[in-house]
């Protein structure tokens, strides 16, 4: 009988543990969508619990969603069986998710309880190189090389630490004692250490002599290595030596003469070189003959990256009359997607008409939808076809697309990072990720993402550097950002974003916006040309930043002028001419580019900041909610609808739209920020509202984003965690006397009462301020005690 009761207890074991057992199993066995699924589930049936949480992290974070898993592995390192795996995880969440301080942090706390933890300091040490503490980088590295002398990891992190600490010599014995080590333990990633030396003695050294011998070194032990054969000829054609940029390709040719992708990549280097006849040849020589259908797709191929999408549609054309069945069929659908891109949505739409293929049909379908602008529908479409083909990549791509031009920013990375997950040499999803990185102020995750698709989609990519410029820009690092554009550039990036990305770094150093003006000026562009549109719109505001409004009006007429049925030079012009004060030609202008284009997004908000000039709040929130339907992606609509919610005391609607704003971009600092206060002004929700503050704090050094998390840490009981985050503002501007009372209560809450009253008469010697009142009755009641 006891045997029985003991069975039936067993059998009648916490079905909620079982539930995590199986969660696990599913995520040991690769099916992460699943274990998320799952693990989301019960984490809302049972919030606190710790393996449940510390699964579902990991399941994000192998899901390439390392934001999403910092709050479960937080949860479940506060506890003593989990702390130090979890912490571990957290650490790792936190750096990939672009905070590095908190990777720190968290680190530092399984470091704590576990010193021996090697993941934990490895960590730290990357996360210490992302914050430019060189010095705490390599004590690191140092360490971890104490317990494992020809660690791979840790000989690569030394050597990053000592090329940022300058100490030159010592960081290039690193990289050839890493390169060497590398290549006796891991033959296949000996490619890598090697080109590392060789970037490091280009970039860091500048020793271009030595670099290029390094370059002749792992080209000779690697003669077919795409990454290092891209490597190669960029640093050549830099140095002005077309022939030796284009001898890489040509030596790998006589190894493998048959060989499309050595034929493609030679091709794209003669064509950056101007030499695009010979591009050609090179690739329609593949054959020794008439070019196969595999030929001509790659020609294809080029020719729509290098700016000619009619001779890929030809190119794909007679690929398609040396073929038949799924492979005619097959080019047909890519002939479509070639017009869709150059615009053409009713070729597109007959070529539509003559697929068989039920899938093919629905996708361009989808894709449609998507170009028309009908991102819903699109994702609608797409949605049901995964119904049927969940593992399709590709699939997942194009749903994440349609998702984030449909402001669905959560959807658009689920996608995106599935598509990653299931094959990330299958689409561009890690490219369009990075971009959704940035969008939300995860540098260091941008960052990656695009070195990602460098490494596994597209080597010779001109659009990875300028993400990760992109990112540098952002995080401060300029020198590096400049050295990425004039990556770009060489690969053939567009001209327009490279400019405008030159203008954001010179904006970022000392010069501000005349010297971005300088650098647009002297760019070379057309500002004429409907292309340049974003490049005109950034020098017409540097202009008048630099009070030169005059010739920035001038810039756009001549603009609007040459392109009278471009309303986005009419925007334009409207807003320069607000800027110098005249209302009237301003309404005027918006008018002016709504009539050419009546769901211009940008001319209703334009109209929409005059309303509120006038004071007619009800006709700005109209037409800011017009543009916010016209521009589902573009959170700065819904934002300033909450602007002009909270000026009238309506928050509940206000919080509504912050939260809009911040589905289309959770990297909006002042929607963080806002949003933010609000929740702590309600006491509701303290959790997602420490999670905003914190994240405008990372965005943005502006002294109220200090200021609402020190409200929000004190709304959540962490008074000391307060104190400090006032005295950080307070030190940035200290002539707030709100900024100074708040300190003050802080004060009050953590038994610092001496500090509190000399907070409070700091904030009491300003003249009257809004919470003069309450500051005066606190400080009494200090004084009587």
């Amino acid at each position: 009988m006891l045997l029985l009761a003991l069975l039936g207890a067993l059998a009648c074991a916490d079905p909620l543990q079982r539930r995590v057992d199986s969660a696990r199993e599913q995520l040991e066995g690769g099916s992460v969508a699943e274990a998320v699924t799952m693990l989301h589930e019960l984490v809302s049936e049972a919030p606190q619990h710790r393996e449940a949480n510390y699964l579902l992290g990991l399941s994000y974070l192998q899901a390439g969603r390392p934001g999403l898993a910092v709050g479960p592995l937080a949860k479940s390192s506060a506890s003593e069986e989990f702390a130090g795996s979890a912490g571990v995880a957290l650490a790792s969440a936190l750096l990939d998710s672009g905070d590095p301080r908190g990777a720190v942090a968290a680190a530092n706390r399984v470091l704590e309880i576990e010193p021996e933890r090697v993941a934990a300091l490895h960590t730290r040490a990357q996360a210490l190189l992302s914050l430019r503490q060189p010095e705490q980088a390599l004590a690191d590295s140092d360490a971890l090389l104490e317990r494992d002398p020809d660690g791979v990891n840790a000989l690569r992190l030394r050597a990053e630490a000592l090329a940022a600490l300058q100490r030159l010599d010592e960081a290039e014995a690193a990289h050839l004692r890493l390169r060497e080590t590398v290549a006796r333990q891991q033959p296949a990633l000996a490619s890598r250490a090697c080109l590392g030396l060789a970037s490091f003695q280009q970039q860091a050294r500048r020793a271009e002599v030595a670099a290029a011998a390094t370059y002749a070194e792992c080209l000779a032990a690697h003669p077919t290595d795409v990454l290092l054969l891209t490597s190669a000829s960029d640093f050549h054609r830099a140095r002005g030596d077309a022939e030796a940029a284009l001898g890489p390709w040509r030596r790998a040719l006589e190894q493998e003469p048959e060989s499309l992708v050595f034929r493609s990549g030679l091709a794209g280097q003669l064509a950056v070189l101007g030499r695009g006849a010979e591009a050609e040849k090179a690739i329609l020589g593949a054959d020794g003959g008439e070019p196969s259908a595999q030929t001509w797709l790659v020609l294809a191929s080029h020719r729509r990256q290098h700016g000619d999408p009619e001779g890929a549609l030809d190119a794909i054309d007679r690929a398609e009359a040396l073929s038949s069945g799924a492979e005619a069929e097959e080019l047909r659908r890519l002939s479509a997607e070639l017009r869709l891109e150059m615009g053409d949505l009713d070729g597109a739409e007959a070529v539509l008409a003559t697929l068989e293929n039920e899938t093919n049909r629905e996708v361009l379908r989808g894709m449609l939808l998507d170009a028309r602008g009908r991102h819903g529908e699109a994702l609608a479409v797409f949605g049901e076809t995964l119904a049927r083909l969940p593992a399709d990549p590709r699939l997942h791509f194009l749903a994440g697309r349609a998702a984030k031009g449909a402001g669905e920013w959560e959807r658009a990375q689920r996608h995106l990072a599935t598509a990653l997950q299931i094959d990330p040499r299958a689409t561009d999803a890690a490219l369009l990720l990075a971009e959704l990185q940035l969008k939300a102020g995860a540098f260091q995750a941008a960052a990656q993402l695009a070195a990602r698709h460098l490494a596994l989609r597209d080597p010779a990519s001109a659009q990875g550097p300028l993400l990760k410029a992109r990112a540098a820009v952002a995080v401060g690092r300029l020198d590096e950002a400049r050295e990425l554009l004039d990556e770009s550039e060489r690969r053939g990036a567009d001209p327009v974003a490279v400019a405008v990305e030159r203008a954001r770094l010179a904006r970022r150093g000392d010069g501000g916006a005349a010297a971005a003006a300088r650098v647009l000026s002297e760019s070379g562009l057309d500002f004429t040309s409907v292309a340049s549109e974003p490049a005109l719109r950034a020098l017409a505001g540097d202009l008048a930043a630099s009070g030169r409004t005059g010739e920035a009006v001038r810039l756009v007429e001549r603009a609007a002028a040459a392109r009278p049925e471009a309303a986005s030079f009419r925007e334009i012009l409207a807003r320069v001419r607000l800027l110098q004060g005249d209302t009237e030609a301003a309404q005027r202008r918006f008018g002016e580019a709504l009539s050419l284009d009546g769901d211009y997004a940008p001319a209703l908000a334009g109209l929409a900041e005059l309303s509120i000039r006038e004071g007619d709040h009800a006709q700005a929130l109209a037409l800011l909610d017009r543009a916010s339907a016209g521009d589902p992606a573009e959170a700065a609509y819904p934002y300033r609808a909450a602007q002009v919610l909270l000026a009238q005391g309506r928050s509940e609607e206000a919080e509504e739209r912050l939260r809009g704003a911040l589905r289309r971009a959770p990297g909006h600092a002042n929607a963080c920020n806002d949003l933010a206060w609000i929740l702590a002004e309600k006491g509701e929700d303290l959790s997602l509202a420490l999670d905003l503050a914190r994240r405008a704090t990372q965005l943005g050094s502006d002294a109220t984003y200090l200021h609402t998390l020190g409200w929000v840490q004190l709304a959540a009981d962490q008074p000391e965690a307060a104190v400090i985050a006032f005295r950080r503002a307070v030190q940035r501007e200290p002539e707030s006397p709100s900024f100074w009372y708040h300190l003050g209560l802080a004060q009050v809450k953590t038994g610092a009462e001496e500090d509190a009253r000399s907070s409070l008469r700091k904030a009491l010697a300003f003249e009257e301020f809004a919470e003069t009142e309450e500051a005066r009755a606190v400080l009494a009641r200090l004084e009587e005690r």
